[in-house]
């Protein structure tokens, strides 16, 4: 079969076009088909489909004009570069449109012009077929089949191709395997992470305190030497945060490095956890309260779309709104050009000079997608029941069909496309409205989440009342962990097996750069103790500080 290549010249594309033209002309010309008997002169496949053909003759001809039917058509609209781009394949499929052709225009008096058709056809269901096992096989195991291809290519090749279809090991799984070596190279690279982690968060909540006028900018301390700071323009005042403030080198001569490590850290640690995360689910308990689920509407689409809001987002259900939103916009895009009359100005589709609109997901003509409005078809099927009319007349003398019959015949399809786009569109306005009516489905999967959002609620409450019991019974503060007889049990092990465990890196909270096996508990460790969300210095924290 044929695929039509839109990448050529205009001449080229025109006589693409005429083939397809003749091809879906000619497919009428299945009715008159000539049946012979089976013998076994015919291949095994032939004298099974001549059975078929002799058990219901009409049916079988109805069926094999919409089978070719829908080869040309997917043939023409086939995007496969090899295919198109290919001159050796592009010829072979010309000449395999021709060939079809040919067989279609003589099977009313040529009887092996019949059986080629039905070979042709039967060549073609086999090729695909095969075409279908063999993907599918590929897709069990690509890498071997891909070996077995490449096998004759130079050896610099196939090591650049095995470099580029490798997988490197994530780091983040199979930690309990890895031999003792390995797990301490692990933790010094998460450790490096923790410092680069820190040092960030650092800089920003010293950038945030010199802003505030909380401490000295290194500008103004005169024992910060020339060499740590970065010049300043004159008409800037040292007296705010500057850029370079917060360098690596001007901390180390401007501030006490053992009071930043001993108290600004760890104070910062505690307000992390306790603004951020204690707070934050103390307001859920005594604000707040349990979520209450609420069934909103979205005006993205040509109709309002219903939708339960939830605090996490539902990816299946609202997946599936976008793609229902899309394949309307769509079916209106199409429904508006489809109907056009004429240079219509509501149309936002970009126009040709041959008055065809580029509509995508249309499937129409090139890679532009390119369709014409109903009126310029009907022109077209007018002309060509016309042509068939006065053909079959000469032929015929007795031609008992008038113009009407053919043109009709012609532009069935056409209103089938009209009827099957408004089907389709107002399946979607079905679907939505029922969604919105006092019978909506919504409305008892709400009653569920609602429940499940109370349950929740009971679990932080229940949460939060362990950690005020854990607070009060160990009298924590900042640091208290200094004094805190309840010690650290968590080692680096645990964190890196814990972040293992989690599917989506989103929810790998990482690891600590201090592991204080031993040392007193502070307040982020009962948050995690109870399972909830908390900080510990070398975890990356790009939350905007709240104190």
């Amino acid at each position: 079969m044929l695929s039509a290549s839109f990448k050529q010249s205009f001449a080229h594309k025109d006589a693409m076009i005429a083939l397809y033209r003749s091809l879906i002309r000619h497919t009428n010309r299945v009715s008159t088909l000539k049946i012979e008997q089976s013998n076994d002169a015919f291949s095994k496949d032939i004298q099974t489909e001549l059975f078929k053909a002799n058990i219901d003759r009409k049916l079988y001809m109805k069926l094999l004009k919409s089978e070719l039917l829908y080869i040309i058509q997917d043939e023409f609209r086939t995007k496969n570069k090899g295919k198109v781009d290919n001159p050796n394949k592009l010829r072979e499929r010309i000449v395999a449109g021709l060939e079809l052709q040919n067989n279609l225009e003589n099977i009313e008096n040529n009887k092996t012009a019949s059986i080629n058709l039905i070979e042709k056809l039967v060549e073609y269901r086999s090729q695909k077929l095969h075409e279908q096992n063999w993907r599918a096989e590929y897709l069990k195991d690509p890498g071997e089949i891909d070996k077995n291809k490449n096998k004759d290519k130079p050896a610099l090749f196939l090591k650049q191709i095995a470099s580029k279809s490798k997988k490197p090991p994530s780091p983040l799984r199979g930690f309990k395997n890895l031999s003792s070596k390995e797990k301490e190279n692990r933790i010094k690279k998460e450790l490096l992470n923790c410092e680069e982690n820190t040092q960030k968060l650092l800089r920003r909540y010293l950038k945030k305190l010199q802003t505030n006028h909380e401490i000295p900018t290194p500008h103004l301390l005169p024992y910060t030497p020339e060499s740590a700071l970065l010049p300043v323009e004159e008409t800037v005042s040292t007296s705010i945060s500057i850029p370079g403030s917060t360098r690596k080198s001007s901390i180390a001569y401007a501030y006490d490095l053992e009071y930043i490590n001993g108290i600004v850290k760890p104070g910062m640690e505690f307000d992390i956890n306790k603004y951020h995360y204690l707070e934050h689910l103390q307001s859920i308990v005594n604000e707040k309260g349990p979520f209450k689920v609420q069934i909103q509407l979205t005006e993205a689409g040509p109709v309002s779309i219903p939708y339960i809001r939830m605090p996490y987002p539902r990816l299946n259900q609202l997946k599936e709104v976008a793609l229902d939103i899309k394949k309307m916009m769509r079916l209106v895009r199409l429904k508006t050009v489809w109907n056009a009359s004429g240079n219509d100005v509501s149309i936002t589709e970009p126009q040709f000079s041959d008055g065809s609109y580029s509509v995508r997901g249309s499937n129409g003509f090139g890679d532009d997608e390119r369709l014409h409005p109903k009126t310029y078809y009907d022109s077209l099927a007018k002309g060509e029941g016309l042509w068939e009319y006065l053909i079959d007349r000469s032929v015929q003398n007795d031609c008992d069909r008038d113009v009407a019959s053919y043109v009709k015949e012609w532009s069935n399809s056409l209103d089938d496309a009209t009827d099957i786009v408004n089907e389709r569109l107002t399946s979607y306005y079905l679907k939505y409205n029922k969604l919105k009516s006092s019978k909506s489905p919504l409305l008892q999967e709400q009653k569920i989440l609602q429940r499940q959002m109370n349950e929740h609620y009971n679990e932080q409450l229940n949460r939060y009342m362990h950690i005020i019991k854990l607070i009060e019974d160990n009298k924590v503060f900042r640091h208290s962990e200094i004094v805190n007889p309840d010690t650290v049990t968590k080692t680096y092990n645990d964190y890196i097996i814990e972040n293992d465990s989690r599917k989506t890196k989103k929810n790998q909270r990482g690891m600590p750069s201090l592991e204080r096996i031993g040392m007193g508990k502070h307040l982020g460790d009962y948050l995690d103790d109870v399972g909830y969300h908390n900080f510990k210095l070398g975890v990356n924290f790009d939350k905007k500080l709240k104190f």
